[in-house]
């Protein structure tokens, strides 16, 4: 695999709350750039292993892709990893939960190419990482406001950048 992003933040909030708005993946445009929607794909709970989503993300050049999207694994306040059907990047997305104090957590940040194409690794891989660090940034700012204004269903619309 080929890191293309990973951010740290840390949030005064509970580590519980703050998994379950992490793995309640309808929630991720609220506070990551550039996801215009995410619906559920099953009946599964969120944070479920087998859990599927469809994420409409808007692409680097102003287009729009939907991309199916399933829990791979998931550990209550601990780790939450989804991997996406969108070739040839075929994202990871791992989220790793650090318990600070009962009021207190940092999460880990990362995305992952899981491409073992030598040409997406030389071509490609240059740009994802630039464009996945730069929304990294914006959304994990986006996430320690949006949980820590205690209001996690409100959205904060950052256009910028």
């Amino acid at each position: 695999m080929h890191l293309l992003a990973k951010k740290r933040v840390k949030i005064n909030r509970p580590t519980s709350v703050v998994f379950d708005y992490v793995t309640d993946m309808e929630q991720f445009p609220e506070w990551f750039p550039e996801i215009r929607e995410v619906r559920s794909g099953n009946e599964l709970a969120h944070g479920q292993i087998g859990k599927t989503y469809f994420e409409t993300v808007k692409m680097p050049f102003g287009n729009t892709r939907e991309i199916r999207l399933i829990v791979r694994d998931s550990i209550a306040d601990r780790l939450f990893v989804t991997e996406a059907h969108f070739p040839p990047i075929l994202p990871r997305m791992e989220v790793i939960f650090h318990e600070l104090s009962e009021e207190q957590c940092a999460i880990d940040w990362q995305m992952f190419s899981r491409s073992r194409s030598f040409v997406i690794w030389l071509c490609l891989l240059p740009l994802l990482r630039r464009v996945m660090t730069r929304r990294a940034a914006r959304a994990m700012v986006q996430l320690k406001a949006a949980l820590e204004a205690e209001r996690p269903h409100l959205q904060i619309f950052d256009e910028t950048g």
